[in-house]
């Protein structure tokens, strides 16, 4: 695994430990903020999954569907983090 990919892992670990100590107030702003992230970042994302996809030709087309992002899914994506913050716990 690469080091960026190790240290990515680690602090999304470290993010979920520290979640889990929050109310569900605080849980539900930072969902609500993912989803704020990923629409303004979207752009970028979605160019650096064509490069992703660019590079995944050795993988089966149902691999690759499930690595391909458009615009559509990113909607989707922030969405559906927009309920989850929505639900009560």
């Amino acid at each position: 695994m690469s080091e960026r990919l190790t240290q990515t892992l680690a602090d999304a670990a470290a993010g979920a430990r520290a979640l889990r100590v929050r109310t569900d107030q605080v849980r539900a702003a930072v969902v609500r903020t993912m989803a704020d992230r990923i629409e303004a970042s979207s752009q970028d994302i979605l160019q650096a999954n064509a490069k992703d996809m660019a590079a995944a030709g050795n993988l089966t087309p149902a691999l690759q569907d499930r690595l391909r992002l458009d615009e559509s899914r990113l909607v989707s994506l922030c969405s559906a983090l927009r309920a989850v913050a929505e639900l009560e716990a």
